[in-house]
């Protein structure tokens, strides 16, 4: 492998995918990222198992090929560059050579025939999506999710679709969060129980896009997909709760107040709460 990127396009790129990667005793290769060099593109990838996330750069590719490196070192090291606008990358004896004009160094990869395949998804069952819109919905609702995982059903989003809505709903069964984004869908009705985990990466991940998003599901797994991003999920068996049955249908008092004023008063009410 040879190749040559945008050192910031490359920084920015394990620096999102290194946070999948994670610390694992009994399968090392989780705390890497697969690094493969063809068509252009520079892939990178990292799971842990219960999340995948992919992300494709642009770059010179004098040479194809792929290696495994391990995130914590690899985000470390180009973190602390600044001097160069472009980065070399060139594998040597199965370790990858990273260089700028006045760095370089060498890092020891690992074996990449151990590193587990990034799942993908059957695309029978999708929806449509701008990024920006999927963030705010799991953002509205996600706070409630039950952080527990005694039921994983409500430690988690469940997203369904009602008419032209997407709804986005948690609950930790003491409280409740619901958001409604208007989103025409195609005539299937289709319902995700999200981990409430991966949710967040989710809005991690797409929290600056400004893309419309691919969404395709299964009852074992999601994706979401955008031009340069692949990210996959794992999803919750079983039932959600039918919430709609304890929400009231009727109001005898209502109040409206601003919301800053609102706001003010509760953190400085929560000074004296135990």
């Amino acid at each position: 492998m040879k190749v040559e990127c945008a050192k910031d396009k490359l920084k920015e790129a394990v620096s999102q995918v290194g946070k999948i990667a994670t610390k694992n005793l009994s399968l090392p290769i989780l705390e890497a990222i697969l690094i493969e060099a063809k068509d252009k593109s520079l892939i990178l990838r990292a799971t842990n198992l219960d999340v995948g996330l992919e992300i494709r750069i642009p770059a010179k590719v004098e040479k194809a090929g792929s290696t495994a490196l391990p995130a914590d070192i690899l985000n470390s090291f180009l973190s602390g560059l600044s001097d160069s606008q472009t980065i070399k990358l060139d594998l040597v004896n199965n370790n990858l050579l990273i260089s700028t004009s006045r760095n370089s160094t060498v890092i020891k990869s690992f074996a990449i025939d151990y590193f587990p395949t990034i799942p993908q998804i059957d695309k029978e069952e999708s929806f449509s999506i701008e990024a920006g819109k999927l963030v705010l919905g799991i953002k509205s609702v996600v706070y409630a999710a039950s952080v527990s995982d005694m039921k994983p059903e409500i430690s988690s989003v469940y997203i369904y679709s009602d008419n032209d809505e997407l709804i986005f709903a948690s609950t930790d069964s003491f409280r409740l969060a619901e958001k409604h984004i208007t989103n025409k869908q195609k005539d299937k009705k289709m319902s995700i129980i999200l981990p409430f985990k991966n949710a967040m990466e989710i809005a991690r991940i797409f929290e600056q896009s400004r893309e419309v998003l691919d969404v395709y599901f299964n009852k074992n797994q999601i994706s979401v997909v955008s031009p340069a991003i692949y990210f996959t999920s794992r999803v919750v068996g079983g039932i959600f709760p039918d919430y709609r049955q304890i929400v009231p249908q009727e109001k005898k008092t209502e109040v409206i107040v601003l919301k800053k004023d609102l706001i003010d008063s509760i953190k400085v009410s929560n000074i004296f709460s135990d």
